[in-house]
């Protein structure tokens, strides 16, 4: 099909909780893994604002009212930070040839 465009964060998030509704997980923890039919480091600003939303504990939440000062929010000693969920890099081997493939993946 070839590529049309990125998703933007909101879409990635948003699959992430249509999956929640769909599958009734509540506040259950629930572990993302960004791969599939592209590279998630392609789209490197989206998937990380994507993240940063998944990872913060009000992502789902709508809210109003004053916030706190955007520098005073954006720290990692933000409360809005403590107990949000730690992201990893995971780096998967591969090849395109069967033969290299073999090799480095037996």
């Amino acid at each position: 099909m070839g590529l049309v465009r990125h998703l933007r964060p909101g879409e990635i998030v948003g699959q992430v909780a249509l999956l929640r509704e769909t599958l009734e997980l509540g506040d259950r923890p629930l572990s993302v893994v960004f791969m599939g039919m592209g590279e998630p480091l392609h789209n490197y600003d989206a998937t990380l604002g994507a993240v940063r939303l998944l990872a913060d504990p009000a992502g789902f939440v709508s809210r109003g009212g004053a916030s706190p000062s955007p520098r005073r929010a954006s720290s990692p000693r933000s409360s809005a930070w403590r107990g949000a969920a730690a992201a990893a890099l995971a780096v998967s081997l591969n090849a395109t040839t069967d033969e290299v493939r073999d090799r480095i993946m037996p």
